[in-house]
């Protein structure tokens, strides 16, 4: 089991190697390149586009926002394409709902709250005197999709190099 720096703060970074012993840590670079990370085995990943490569299709997002490779910005780290904010963009969202019935899950099943969401991403910014930040969230939204049930926040935690 991966060792987390303080789960109950959504601090899910990993503690550092201890005297060069990668095997302390089931999680520190123990991972198979060949396996496909970004959808999981079990059900598949539920998002529409879900690497930008179609641009911003099946995505809201703030009108600036842009698919593709920023200018003078970083390649991209799978596929060839990725959100960026655009230029000159305090703040920029991309954004999409997923609906649990359409995707085939019963009512039943959601409501036995026994289904588990594993979601994550990769965040970058170039280093800069003001650099970007990121984060990835996800939320619950009730059947009428005004009540947020629960929401989880994950923020990037060096905005300079990552």
């Amino acid at each position: 089991m991966p060792h987390f720096v303080d789960v109950g703060a959504n601090d899910f970074q990993l503690l550092p190697l201890v005297g060069g012993q990668t095997a302390a840590d089931m999680a520190l670079e123990q991972g198979n390149p060949i396996a496909e990370y970004d959808i999981p085995p079990q059900n598949g990943n539920l998002l529409s586009n879900p690497g930008f490569e179609q641009g911003l299709t099946d995505w809201t997002t703030d009108p600036a926002a842009l698919a593709g490779v920023a200018p003078n910005g970083p390649t991209a780290y799978d596929g060839a394409k990725y959100f960026y904010a655009g230029p000159n963009t305090a703040t920029g969202f991309a954004q999409q709902q997923v609906n649990l019935l359409r995707a085939g899950y019963s009512p039943a099943q959601i409501d036995a709250g026994a289904l588990t969401v594993s979601f994550g991403g990769y965040t970058r910014s170039i280093a800069a005197s003001n650099p970007d930040t990121g984060s990835i969230s996800v939320s619950f939204i009730d059947a009428s999709g005004t009540n947020v049930l629960g929401s989880l926040t994950v923020n990037s935690t060096n905005p300079t190099t990552q």
